[in-house]
């Protein structure tokens, strides 16, 4: 799975109430997927792509709440220990653990909520944000 779900948004669907109502559906659709497809990953699998999608939405979902200055909250105190559970997978070569996919899929819970509630200029600010730190991390 890729972070395809979590796409930008353009403008048109932005506007378009009905066109975001769509949007949202198929994103609560893939994540769901997603979410109960966490606990079918195999124990010390390579799941590189896994790993770095969730990754990604949990970090979008977390820049929204810091701009907010809501980033001490319960629920981004659980994604950001998601993230670092998922930090510590790419470290040891993208290899999935089990034990994690609850905590995973929680804080996957909350970055749908947070998705679901951010304005569509506070979705695209942050996923430019990430795409920013992506870039400056890429070895050159």
């Amino acid at each position: 799975m890729s972070d395809t779900f979590f796409q930008l948004v353009d403008q048109d669907v932005a506007r378009n109430q009905v066109a975001r109502a769509i949007q949202r559906k198929t994103v609560d659709s893939s994540m769901r997927t997603f979410r109960i497809s966490l606990y079918q990953l195999e124990d010390g699998a390579v799941e590189g792509e896994a790993i770095q999608a969730a990754a990604k939405v949990l970090a979008v979902a977390l820049r929204v709440l810091q701009v907010r200055r809501d980033d001490s909250s319960p629920p981004a105190r659980v994604m950001r220990g998601a993230m670092s559970a998922l930090v510590s997978r790419a470290e040891h070569g993208f290899r999935w653990r089990e034990a994690d996919a609850p905590a995973v899929d929680v804080a996957m819970g909350y970055a749908v909520d947070v998705h679901g509630a951010a304005k569509a200029v506070e979705l695209q600010a942050a996923w430019a944000y990430v795409h920013r730190l992506e870039r400056k991390a890429a070895p050159a």
